[in-house]
């Protein structure tokens, strides 16, 4: 879908080591930089992306480099300390409940 929120597969993908490759859309461009953590690919120029990750998938380097900086980003980011006030301040915003502790 070309319009679909963040995938929280892909967050569960990015943690489990898994290499990322995913639709160029902006939810995904929020987790994803190109060739850093990920590969977004662009469902209107298929060929080219065909021939890009073919030469992408004979650099293994790359692909450990990608799959490296992909963890490290859940683990800085994405988090269930991170995920927990996320959902608490949002939680907050929408409704002005704050938990008492």
């Amino acid at each position: 879908d070309l319009y679909e929120g963040m995938s929280y597969s892909i967050l569960e993908a990015m943690n489990a080591g898994l290499l990322v490759i995913c639709s160029d859309i902006q939810a995904n461009r929020d987790v994803i930089t190109h060739l850093y953590n990920g590969i977004l690919i662009n469902s209107k120029s298929l060929d080219s992306s065909y021939d890009e990750l073919r030469s992408i998938f004979l650099n293994t380097d790359l692909i450990s480099f990608m799959i490296s900086n992909a963890k490290i980003k859940i683990e800085s980011e994405h988090n269930m300390s991170t995920q927990v006030k996320f959902f608490e301040n949002f939680v907050y915003e929408s409704t002005n409940w704050a938990p008492r502790f």
